[in-house]
Order: C-alpha cells, then structure tokens, then sequence
C-alpha cells in the first residue's frame, strides 16, 4: 500500500512534467535528490490512519530547522521551487485525486459545498473525507 502511494505521487508529479523517483530504503518520492513527498501509515486500537504530504506550494525554511524523517543526506524540496512558480493546490489536488481513481480503482466524488470527499471502491464500500475548507481552496 505504501508503495502504491509513492505510485500515486510519482504519478502525479509526472503530469506536472516532473520526473520523480523513489531512493531504496528510504520512503517517500524525491526529484533532484531532494525529498518532495512524505507518507505515513499507522494502526492504532484496530483503526488505520495514512496519508501523504506532497510539498506543492511549501516555504521550506521550516524544514531547517528540523531533521525531517531522520535523513541527513538529502533536502526536502518543494514543486513550486523545482517549476519556477506557484501551482494552485485545487489543480494538483484534481490531478492526484484521477491518478487515484486509476491506480486504486475507485470512484470518488468531490463535494466542494461540504468540504467532502466521497470516494467508492469496485465493493461498494464509501468512504467520506471531511477537509477544513481552507485546506481545499488555499492557494498559497
């Protein structure tokens, strides 16, 4: 599954006409040596949590200050910094949430006046995605 996310962000980024990678033993998606993706899977009290952080639109001067996922030897980037420019995260989120539909095999629906994501699997199975609405429409 986590592999299937690096998938998704690799995926992604390629249709921002970014070519990126994977580095063995590490997790997560790099271009240029530097890290522009981060995922996470957990089990707590039989519930699963994951997620991804793909650094779009990200001031990296934060990432200074901190050893991001304990590597060292190579920088946390961003999109906007390897393009020249910022993107609107509505636009990268859209690519992403087709990339997911091909690559998971689900239909997903997107509800901007709730702040809802409904994504259906091929077993029937819905799940919904509450978003803060500036988490969906900020632009910076």
């Amino acid at each position: 599954y986590l592999r299937d996310l690096e998938s998704l962000i690799v995926a992604t980024l390629a249709d921002l006409d970014i070519k990126a990678d994977l580095k063995e033993g590490l997790t997560g998606v790099w271009a240029n040596d530097s890290k522009l993706a981060a995922i996470g899977v957990a089990v707590s009290r039989w519930i699963t949590y994951h997620g991804l952080a793909l650094n779009v639109n990200t001031d990296l001067d934060y990432f200074k200050l901190i050893n991001p996922c304990g590597i060292t030897k190579f920088p946390v980037g961003s999109v906007s910094n390897l393009l020249g420019r910022k993107l609107d995260l509505k636009a990268v989120a859209d690519l992403m949430a087709a990339n997911f539909v091909k690559l998971f095999n689900y239909e997903i629906e997107i509800v901007e006046d709730l702040n809802t994501i409904f994504i259906d699997n091929t077993d029937n199975e819905t799940y919904r995605i509450s978003l803060p609405k500036e988490e969906i429409n900020e632009n910076n």
